[in-house]
């Protein structure tokens, strides 16, 4: 419904179990899709203190550092986990998420040439051309590579829409709209836009991309 911030508060206030690593992820990414990365930090510590049977909250922290625009934070944080972690996590999955935040790294610097190449080194590693559809987009945007973008961004849309839509699905119909209207195609703009508001009808106006919408 868009109340993205009002669910943090609400999670935060709720009698969730503290010693639960997957609660605050959950409220980390709460904080990350309303544009609160420092909030997020928070919790995402709180998984690396909790769970330390994997490296989910390093790799979590390095994502809210690369929305707080602290890239070389979060590549020592990468390094960390390089090699506190080597030979006991799978190496193509680490190898696409470190390529995935770097890509992150790039598209908050501007350098969306540099965030594409990340994002398609991230899904060769896996083998998997599914994933990061939102960042290869964005960067492709950025590139003004406007039909591509929107070969990436329909396809979200086809596979997001056999389920209740994410957040990416969401974001990648404004980002739909965004590249039909530069396409000088404004009419097309108009039914994502319409879509998006569907999903999101009492949103959150202080989250960047919505205000826009």
């Amino acid at each position: 419904l868009g109340y993205y911030r009002k669910a943090a508060t609400m999670a935060q206030a709720a009698d969730l179990p503290d010693q639960e690593a997957g609660a605050h992820s959950a409220i980390g990414w709460l904080y990350m899709e309303t544009w609160q990365p420092e909030r997020a930090l928070e919790e995402f510590k709180k998984v690396s203190q909790l769970d330390t049977i994997s490296p989910q909250g390093e790799v979590l922290q390095a994502y809210a550092l690369c929305r707080l625009q602290k890239p070389d934070e979060a590549r020592r944080i990468i390094k960390k986990v390089r090699d506190n972690w080597q030979g006991r996590i799978d190496s193509l999955q680490f190898i696409s998420e470190e390529a995935s935040i770097e890509g992150c790294i790039a598209l908050e610097g501007g350098d969306h040439q540099k965030a594409l190449d990340q994002f398609l080194r991230a899904r060769k590693a896996v083998n998997d051309t599914a994933i990061w559809r939102l960042g290869v987009a964005d960067a492709l945007v950025g590139l003004g590579q406007y039909d591509r973008a929107l070969v990436e961004l329909r396809q979200l849309r086809k596979e997001a829409e056999v389920s209740w839509p994410s957040a990416d699905y969401l974001r990648g119909l404004y980002f739909e709209a965004d590249a039909l209207v530069k396409l000088g195609r404004n009419n097309d703009a108009v039914e994502p836009l319409q879509r998006l508001m569907v999903f999101w009808g009492n949103p959150d106006w202080e989250v960047p991309w919505l205000n826009d919408a």
